[in-house]
């Protein structure tokens, strides 16, 4: 029986060996095939030292029936035991090599036999085949997260770190392939935790394998920081603010400097980072929520190795503090652009400019000067208005209305603040040079506001219906462009009476489609203030377009 160890162990190099072969794209599998051949006929050689009971067992999992001419070989020293293992390596291997060969229903059968040979076997002889046992539960565990089962993968998963833990907590030291799969299943668990929308569990797992990979010498560096920056992009999520500027910083420590798409896409994510930040602080500034509000409550990830800093982060509440944020997120957000170019990275440009234009948005609320939110507002003008001309509407519909909706908002904001300079001189007589300077913007808004409802337009019409997720998108953006109408200026009574037939017929559009999609309405729950006020103002404005005809306002 020795000689027939020591072929199984030849047979096993050998397997190692084709596996690693790297064959033609006409014949991706050649290689592996062999090997299963091989590991097919080494099996022969244990089966006569099984019980009848097993015997029947493996013939199911073959799905073959045993030869009578096969002979058990000539050392009779060998156990059953013994043999049961040495089965329980070939049912790995084998089934390891169906899930290379895109076959996973036959590789799940042999792996899971593998998993039933080696429980069953007595603790002492079930140690050498420990690295056996992790990698089956690895493999079935993804293989049933694979198949959109992560429960039932994380039974497996859950299996392969507890048998790691009880291993490493015995006095004898585990072999380096044992502690590389456990490495292994740490990321699976992280990944299947992701899939039940365990975020903390989730989280803690991946953090688990960040620091097991970088104390691997041979750790592959891009992508080490490719998953650190995923990590952090979890926990800013989570708003666990200052966890997710650490890892984003070792991220960039650990990234190759010649990764230039990987490097810029987490100077985007560290732009993302402070917008984030200014974006909470002006919502815990407007109590719409606590200086006090990460959702993730895990203990902190540190790695030592990476000599890092700890920032704790403050959020702003006054202008300078503020005027920070803006600029570090800025200058991320430029160094991201500077690869992201619009030609090749549509989507990314675009969503880079964006993030630069909430920037400002969020600066101007601490700001008090009107004259300079103005200007931050024609800045955000200044790089969204280009992309309009850039994008086919047709091509990139959601992102072309995505754009004109926030213009048209922009050149409202812009307007307002107009109007209210000129509240502040209402004494003074208006001019027709004051109503075309403030009148501009509010044009403007309404032409990005048509350019918005033209992409839902069926033959130059407004549509019949329009779909539940879109809806309250679009009837906003009719009750936006009749506010706009009521706030354009004229000093000749006919000329503010046509602006409020405008509002007015916008406002009745809205109401008539509440009216003929009243299921879709209520099934929806959209705009239910706007909506009274629409129904409000149909009725209240042809009173106030008497008063205005006839002089008494």
């Amino acid at each position: 029986m020795e000689n027939l160890l020591d072929t199984l162990q030849q047979c096993l190099n050998d397997v190692a060996r084709l596996n690693a072969m790297q064959d033609p794209p006409s014949t991706p599998f050649v290689s592996k095939y062999s090997a299963r051949r091989l590991l097919i006929d080494i099996k022969n050689g244990f089966l006569p030292l099984l019980s009848p009971d097993e015997q029947e067992t493996e013939a199911a999992v073959w799905e073959t029936r045993w030869s009578n001419n096969i002979h058990s070989p000539s050392n009779p020293s060998i156990s059953s035991q013994q043999a049961r293992l040495a089965l329980g390596k070939i049912h790995h291997a084998v089934g390891t090599n169906y899930i290379d060969t895109e076959e996973p229903s036959l590789g799940e059968r042999h792996l899971a036999r593998a998993v039933d040979i080696f429980k069953s076997s007595n603790t002492a002889e079930n140690v050498a085949c420990l690295c056996e046992l992790q990698d089956c539960y690895n493999q079935l565990g993804l293989l049933w997260s694979n198949r959109d089962e992560s429960d039932k993968g994380l039974q497996y998963l859950t299996e392969a770190a507890s048998l790691y833990i009880n291993r490493s907590q015995k006095s004898e030291p585990l072999p380096l392939r044992s502690e590389q799969l456990y490495t292994v299943t740490c990321f699976y668990l992280a990944q299947a935790y992701s899939n039940l929308q365990c975020s903390e569990q989730s989280a803690y797992y991946c953090a688990v394998t960040l620091k097991r990979q970088l104390d691997n010498d041979t750790v592959d560096r891009k992508e080490w920081a490719v998953n650190c920056a995923g990590l952090a992009q979890l926990h800013l999520s989570s708003k666990s603010f200052a966890q997710a500027l650490y890892l984003f910083s070792a991220a960039l420590a650990v990234l190759p400097s010649n990764c230039e798409e990987q490097m810029a896409t987490i100077h985007r994510q560290l732009g993302q980072y402070y917008l984030s930040v200014l974006k909470t602080s002006v919502e815990v500034q407007s109590g719409l929520a606590s200086s006090s509000i990460c959702t993730l409550a895990i203990e902190r990830v540190i790695f030592p190795s990476l000599s890092i800093a700890w920032t704790e982060v403050t959020f702003a509440n006054a202008f300078e503090q503020a005027r920070e944020l803006f600029k570090k997120g800025n200058s991320w957000f430029q160094k991201a652009v500077k690869y992201f170019i619009l030609e090749g990275f549509v989507t990314e440009h675009i969503s880079i400019l964006q993030d630069q234009s909430l920037l400002y948005k969020y600066l101007i609320y601490f700001e008090l000067d009107e004259g300079r939110q103005f200007s931050m507002h024609k800045r955000r003008i200044e790089l969204l208005s280009p992309l309009l001309k850039e994008l086919s509407p047709f091509a990139y519909v959601a992102t072309f209305r995505d754009i004109a909706f926030e213009i048209a908002e922009i050149y409202h904001e812009l307007l307002d603040i107009k109007l209210a300079d000129r509240l502040k001189r209402a004494a003074q007589p208006l001019t027709s040079k004051d109503v075309q300077r403030i009148n501009q913007y509010g044009w403007s808004g309404l032409e990005a506001l048509e350019l918005f409802l033209r992409t839902f337009e069926k033959g130059g019409k407004p549509p019949v219906e329009v779909e539940d997720e879109l809806l309250q998108w679009y009837l906003t953006a009719r009750f936006n462009r009749a506010r706009i109408y009521s706030k354009l200026l004229d000093p000749e009574p006919q000329g503010r009476v046509k602006f409020l037939r405008n509002t007015m017929d916008e406002y009745r559009f809205i109401r008539d489609y509440a009216d003929s999609h009243s299921a879709q309405i209520s099934r929806t729950e959209v705009m239910p203030e706007e909506l009274k006020i629409c129904r409000e103002m149909v009725d209240l404005i042809p009173v106030k377009m008497n008063h205005i005809l006839n002089g008494t306002l």
